[in-house]
């Protein structure tokens, strides 16, 4: 069980442990496949309650869903993301993007769309 508060603080008087992270899967339809926005918001809550059981704290979203634009790059769809998990007391962290991304590109164009990728996640 997570007895954590929304931002991930352990209890009062407990040690400090690491928060245990895992990766949201109900994004994806298959590799490189995203679900609409709202077929994510509806499996949400169950995916956070099963991870919550598990120990989990914080549930990882990769930044490259920011990248796809639509409702992925909407804050208010963000601020939906977080209050489902919140509801089951737990928080996010968002990786950089995996794909597409390369910071050490000679090419202007390349590294100038890397950057902003990574900005944007």
């Amino acid at each position: 069980m997570n007895d954590r508060d929304p931002a991930g603080n352990p209890p009062e008087g407990t040690g400090v442990l690491p928060v245990l992270s895992l990766p949201s899967e109900t994004a994806w339809e298959a590799r490189f496949s995203l679900v609409p926005p709202e077929t994510l918001l509806e499996a949400l809550p169950r995916e956070a309650c099963r991870l919550r059981e598990l120990g989990v704290g914080l549930i990882e979203f990769p930044g490259d869903l920011c990248g796809m634009g639509g409702d992925y790059a909407s804050p208010g769809f963000w601020s939906r993301v977080s209050e489902a998990l919140a509801r089951e007391g737990l928080g996010a962290t968002v990786h950089l993007p995996f794909g597409w991304v390369d910071l050490a590109a000679l090419d202007g164009e390349v590294w100038e769309g890397s950057v902003r990728s990574v900005e944007r996640a």
